[in-house]
């Protein structure tokens, strides 16, 4: 392999996944290459830590009630503080492994074992702190927001909206790129994305932020903020509604490139709505309702299914359907499975 890459000079190392940002950004800084303070890369990957540094630069954000790394610490603690339900996952999981709704304390102590026993990423092999954060539910309509930092200031801000399975597990199985938010909120939500970007140090790169908006006095909370691009073919939506190519623009922040070169007018289509919704074991597919049609779609058996994950676990999912709709209200129904199926679009197919 020395002999393969010696006649060239690295100009960037891109992460390629979540668990790959803290090894790339190691490398960079080793090679001398554009790359993310390396004090702050605990904050980019373990919840707890993230939460810490939001809350120094003023984010809006659940409450956390405990860190537990033992059963024993769970069942010693006082829940009489605690605001139920509450949420448990993995201080620094990934895909949503082991995120569970708890509606009791003792729900919480039946879920910890899940975590504790999650020590090692099975797609990457590295280690885990097997550690789980215990934290108050947010309700209310989720987003995501992925955006483009450059000089220290956030850019470009893309929002989808999340569908999500029933609870405990809220699992995603669609999103929907369209709109956006009501102006107001958007603005806010860029404020609080810029206090994100500052609280994490980044000079250059792309963020992928989840969060929802609630009915409490400032609206907006942050689940969770990702230094890396989305997954869920988000980034294809994003393209396709916008015209901004995400992996572009983590590649040219990664290299020290302007971000402008991200922009791709010419790809953008032509709907006003884009959507993704997963297919998973033991569901037909679905009919495309009119007003909607299909652009691309598979099957495949990416995962490793896992046998006591939830029906609707990224492990169980069994392909996707990439749609277009004529406006949003049409496409909505059909991502959250409550579309009647009685008639597809000319020319649109179920995958």
């Amino acid at each position: 392999m020395a002999t393969l890459i010696a006649p060239y000079t690295p100009v960037g190392v891109v992460p390629g996944g979540e668990l790959a940002v803290p090894v790339a950004d190691r490398i960079a800084a080793l090679l001398g290459l554009p790359h993310n303070p390396v004090d702050r890369l605990a904050v980019y990957r373990e919840k707890d830590a993230m939460r810490a540094a939001f809350a120094a630069h003023g984010v809006p954000q659940p409450i956390v009630y405990a860190v537990f790394s033992s059963t024993q610490e769970a069942s010693e603690f006082d829940w009489t503080a605690v605001r139920f339900p509450v949420i448990v996952k993995p201080v620094d999981g990934a895909a949503s492994f082991f995120v569970t709704r708890c509606e009791t304390p003792a729900d919480v102590l039946a879920a910890l074992p899940r975590v504790f026993g999650h020590r090692r990423s099975g797609a990457t092999g590295l280690p885990l702190r097997g550690s789980a954060l215990v934290e108050e539910c947010v309700d209310g309509p989720e987003y995501s927001a992925d955006c483009i930092v450059s000089e220290g200031r956030v850019r470009e801000v893309f929002v989808a909206t999340k569908f999500l399975s029933a609870p405990p597990y809220s699992d995603e199985t669609a999103h929907m790129c369209a709109d956006g938010l009501a102006p107001a909120v958007h603005a806010e939500a860029v404020s609080v994305l810029q206090s994100v970007a500052d609280a994490y140090r980044v000079r250059s790169t792309v963020l992928h932020a989840e969060f929802r908006l609630t009915d409490a006095a400032g609206g907006l909370r942050v689940i969770e903020v990702g230094n890396r691009v989305a997954g869920d073919r988000i980034s294809e939506l994003v393209e396709l509604r916008h015209g901004w190519n995400l992996e572009e623009a983590m590649v040219l922040s990664r290299v020290g490139a302007p971000y402008g070169g991200a922009h791709h007018p010419e790809r953008a289509g032509r709907w006003p709505a884009y959507g993704i919704r997963f297919l998973f074991d033991g569901e037909p597919p679905p009919l495309l309702p009119a007003g909607v049609a299909r652009i691309r779609g598979e099957r495949t058996d990416a995962y490793p299914r896992t046998s006591d994950a939830s029906p609707r676990h990224i492990s169980r999912r069994t392909g996707y359907s990439l749609l277009a709709a004529d406006s949003p209200e049409a496409l909505r129904p059909h991502l959250s499975g409550a579309a009647a199926t009685t008639g597809e679009r000319k020319g649109g197919i179920a995958v």
